[in-house]
């Protein structure tokens, strides 16, 4: 093309050129698809994000706004600002809150997919950055973090990394230099503030991948801008924080993996627990694990036949043209050692290092362990090219989908919470989030001889009388472990603070979310679940006239201590039952 000449591409072309990322896109519709259903599903982060989101969205725009509500905000280890400020201007535009949630879920998702393309698709060429792609949309740990964690912050930091990746390494700096760098260095500043302690560890990670790549000079610019956004993100993030983190709560070095739960199938939606029985799903995947072997077994084999039928001239020449598409070293080396890092071996590293404080968990480097791995899982088309047939391609990619279809069924409720908790206990471990009373419709009401089993709302019954048997409707909500059975107390007094009544059952006794009836008792309550329990509370009939309130609160069964009701100086709250509209 000479001077003003303008290159027409046809159709055709345009859609032959693009149909690799079309199709990466397209198949990963499934692993989002669950987020169209309605209502919200239930994680280990539970309404925590929403409840922060709703708080922002109600107050002006500031800088100095971070997560407050019934979280205690670390600015290495929690959600960053991203997620909440997306999630903001999609509620600007009318979406709801819980729509503006999974919109950003939905979002890291299409942004990892488009990412890992756009830097492979070079190196690897399109379909090999297909592939790559979709095995990085179906990590099982990226599953995990969205529909069993509801890690909202980390699941968009994964999504991003690989376009800070694809800035730093797959530009070519040399012709492009401040675009290259204004593009490497905004995307790792986004990185960090979706998740800054993850987000550092994937720059850490970065610069291991440029030391084993061998383009030391060319991409070094790139490389130190993209250290210029993490250095941006950082300093933000502990500026609104007022320069200070939070001591990490989870012991950091009874949380490391043993081999044999990397490569586990298990499934679960329970919290991480020390030892190998855990109970949430720490696996690499099969998919990654299994193309990444493959592409290795290639990678030899095509060293074996070149060494054995090449001269040493054709071999050095080979080897040089080669390392300018890739250098498989940095993938399959950068992979070992995530992993390794996760394993008990590594600990002496950790304590020395002090790059723990990170974290919370060491199986959080899973994640970009499957990035590395992904890429590897590319190379299969890349390296056989007898394997880029459209029937083994769609074998590879059926593979690919198949081996983490049965994760996508994330564990969905219609309950959204009308505002912020009604309390909290423990240190934001269980949430109190709705409080309302019911009233049995007495038989002398209902004009029958015997007594109805029907019940009231306490605004549509009115106030309540002597000889009145109310029933207090609490839902329940852990966001961490609990390791005893907590008893609940509920005591109806007077406007003289005089007991008139009282109920101490078990928290959660015939409160079982899945068989109506029986026990769910503290130490058994999966993160995020929703547990609602009915506490019946008599009103004697001597009683005097109200109004009457309802004293609410949390003690151990054992000793008997009260805890504390959360950001208050008392351990109990107050349900006025003279208005309904107050509980």
């Amino acid at each position: 093309m000479h001077g003003g000449d303008i290159a027409i591409i046809s159709p055709s072309k345009l859609v032959s050129r693009h149909r690799y990322v079309l199709l990466a896109i397209a198949l990963s519709v499934f692993v989002w698809a669950p987020l169209t259903y309605p209502g919200y599903f239930q994680a280990h982060s539970g309404f925590v994000p929403f409840f922060n989101l709703l708080h922002l969205s109600g107050i002006p725009l500031s800088l100095g706004w971070m997560p407050s509500i019934a979280t205690h905000y670390d600015p290495l280890r929690s959600d960053g600002y991203l997620a909440y400020y997306l999630a903001r201007l999609l509620l600007a535009s009318g979406m709801t809150v819980i729509s503006g949630i999974k919109v950003v879920f939905a979002l890291s998702w299409v942004l990892g997919t488009l990412g890992m393309y756009w830097w492979l698709r070079r190196p690897l060429g399109a379909a090999g950055a297909c592939l790559a792609a979709l095995v990085y949309s179906y990590l099982p740990y990226r599953i995990a973090a969205v529909y069993v964690r509801g890690a909202w912050g980390e699941a968009l930091c994964l999504g991003l990394i690989p376009l800070g990746f694809a800035t730093a390494l797959g530009m070519h700096s040399h012709k492009l230099p401040r675009r290259s760098l204004v593009l490497s260095s905004l995307a790792w500043l986004l990185i960090g503030l979706s998740q800054l302690g993850l987000g550092l560890w994937a720059f850490l990670c970065l610069l291991s991948w440029w030391a084993l790549s061998g383009d030391w000079r060319i991409r070094f610019r790139p490389v130190l801008a993209a250290g210029g956004g993490c250095v941006g993100a950082t300093i933000f993030s502990l500026w609104t924080a007022g320069w200070h983190t939070r001591t990490g709560g989870e012991d950091f070095f009874n949380h490391f993996l043993y081999p044999a739960q990397l490569v586990s199938p298990y499934w679960g939606f329970g919290a991480s627990r020390p030892g190998w029985n855990d109970g949430l799903s720490l696996g690499l995947g099969l998919a990654p694990v299994a193309l990444a072997f493959v592409t290795l077994f290639l990678l030899l084999k095509q060293a074996r036949t070149k060494h054995k039928h090449s001269s040493p001239a054709e071999i050095e020449h080979a080897d040089s043209l080669h390392s300018e598409r890739v250098s498989w070293k940095a993938p399959l080396l950068t992979a070992a050692g995530l992993i390794l890092l996760t394993l008990p071996v590594s600990a002496p590293f950790w304590r020395l290092s002090s790059l723990f404080q990170l974290l919370t968990y060491p199986w959080q480097l899973i994640g970009l362990a499957g990035m590395c791995l992904s890429v590897a899982a590319g190379g299969v088309l890349h390296l056989r090219s007898r394997l880029c047939m459209p029937s083994i391609q769609a074998v590879l990619i059926g593979f690919v989908l198949l081996a983490s279809y049965s994760y996508l069924q994330p564990r969905y409720s219609q309950y959204v919470p009308a505002g912020e908790p009604q309390a909290s206990w423990g240190g934001y471990q269980i949430l109190l989030l709705e409080a309302y009373v019911e009233v049995e419709i007495p038989s002398t009401a209902a004009g029958l001889p015997v007594s109805t089993s029907g019940r009231l709302p306490l605004d549509e019954y009115g106030a309540p009388r002597p000889g009145d048997i109310l029933h207090l409707i609490l839902t329940w909500q852990a966001t961490k472990s609990l390791e005893r059975d907590l008893k609940l107390f509920a005591h109806l007094l007077d406007t003289s603070e005089i007991l008139l009544s009282q109920a101490d059952p078990l928290l959660g006794a015939a409160a079982n979310p899945e068989v109506p009836g029986k026990d769910y008792l503290t130490s058994q309550w999966e993160l995020g679940r929703l547990i609602v329990t009915d506490t019946a509370i008599y009103v004697p009939g001597d009683a005097p006239s109200g109004p009457y309130h309802i004293a609410v609160g949390l003690y151990e069964s054992e000793t008997g201590q009260r805890w504390p009701v959360d950001d208050t100086d008392d351990d109990k709250i107050t349900l006025d039952l003279s208005r309904q509209d107050n509980l």
